[in-house]
């Protein structure tokens, strides 16, 4: 099944090469020089990071964009500099011409490491936003937020509509909203490239946390005292002890469910995003939140996903007038400056406890047990490519399917 969407998405990247050569009057059948195919994978590019329809562009426009791109796009030097790396290792200086088979190796390579590299603009988005956090709450006050943008930047323009349907925004305190930075850094707002099967969204830091207690414990839940015990362990460069209240915390979710703490649920998640606030976003209960990119986001809403100069100012002067806050209370814990609920949601209820599901028995042989996976996953394999073919018809020049897959 992987390697068949693998195939997919190569085809994909191939058909959008084939469009980026029709856009530049090219033949795909003889070779071009090194300035063409610096200027086709400049095209490629800028198409597959701003979404943009290459069926209908001119070379016009399509040089207009690129010639755009270093104020779009911050990291476009750097992502030219990332694709002529790649296509050094397959086309070598010294060959005269490019073939479009070799450029078609250059592109479906991109596609493969494009969100690695990504990741690192990622980074740099996630220390300009800790630069700007309130007391080490991972969030960032939203009149702060917009500051940058005020100042010139493009970036952190989200109005606080989108920003709210995002599951970002924190509205705890009324008086004073803030972007919680986890879930502003993992939402849609910050997924580019165009594809029909995917988009490249920034690595939830989570995730690794997450696995950490996973791969220790072995287990879908585990004591307080056996989490706890983990954390000075676990891989983050900014959390190595753990809280009174925070521990206190683990002992009322395990007093919830027994005595045992469900590692795949919400109120888990909420407390790593209370032990982890800069990489675990907080839990939104299912149904109140609706991520979408901006312009689907627009598109139903009918509101602007960008908050207007005026409104930003807004923010940041409702913020400096002291007279409509209360005295900070300097000696909270950080932990009691985010909000805490105590509803809980669990992908599954264990009712016969893990132990006995671990050593229950199975009337299937390891034979057969093989054999239904193996004829289940080719039945997936098979609804899958027809489902995916359906949603982003393949071919030269043919528009890519609105409908993506979040994994």
């Amino acid at each position: 099944m992987a390697a068949t969407i693998e195939h997919l998405i190569h085809n994909e990247a191939v058909s959008r090469l084939g469009a980026v050569f029709n856009v530049h009057k090219l033949s795909v059948t003889s070779p071009i020089s090194k300035a063409e195919a610096s200027d086709v994978l400049d095209t490629y590019m800028m198409a597959y990071i701003m979404g943009e329809d290459l069926s209908n562009m001119t070379l016009d426009r399509a040089l207009e964009l690129n010639k755009g791109m270093p104020d779009i796009f911050l990291a476009w030097k750097d992502t030219q500099n990332f694709v002529d790396g790649i296509r050094k290792t397959i086309i070598k200086d010294e060959v005269n011409g490019a073939e479009f088979a070799s450029l078609a190796a250059v592109v479906e390579a991109v596609g493969e490491q494009y969100g690695s590299f990504q990741d690192l603009e990622c980074h740099q988005m996630k220390d300009s936003l800790i630069k700007m956090e309130y007391r080490g709450t991972g969030r960032v006050r939203l009149a702060d937020f917009y500051k940058p943008a005020l100042e010139g930047s493009w970036t952190f323009q989200e109005s606080p509509g989108y920003l709210r349907s995002l599951g970002a925004l924190d509205e705890s305190d009324p008086h004073q909203p803030s972007v919680m930075v986890p879930n502003y850094m993992y939402s849609e707002t910050n997924c580019i490239a165009n594809s029909g099967f995917y988009s490249v969204c920034c690595k939830n830091e989570c995730e690794g946390l997450l696995g950490h207690f996973e791969e220790k414990i072995g287990s879908p839940e585990a004591t307080p005292a056996t989490i706890a015990a983990l954390i000075p362990h676990a891989p983050s460069s900014t959390v190595t002890k753990l809280s009174a209240s925070l521990r206190q915390r683990l002992d009322e979710i395990a007093g919830a469910h027994g005595t045992t703490v469900p590692l795949h649920g919400r109120l888990f998640a909420q407390w790593m995003h209370h032990v982890y606030p800069r990489e675990c976003p907080f839990p939104h209960l299912s149904g109140t939140v609706d991520a979408k990119l901006p312009d689907d986001w627009t598109a139903m809403s009918g509101q602007d996903a960008t908050a207007s100069e005026e409104e930003m100012k807004q923010h940041v002067s409702h913020a400096n007038d002291p007279a409509k806050f209360a005295a900070v209370k300097g000696d909270l814990a950080v932990e009691d400056l985010m909000p805490w609920s105590s509803e809980e949601e669990l992908i599954v209820v264990n009712h016969a406890g893990f132990g006995n599901t671990l050593h229950s028995t199975d009337s299937l042989s390891a034979s057969l047990r093989s054999m239904v996976l193996l004829a289940a996953s080719g039945s997936l394999a098979l609804a899958l490519i027809q489902t995916l073919q359906r949603a982003s018809p393949l071919g030269m020049g043919a528009s890519l399917g609105d409908e993506k897959y979040m994994v």
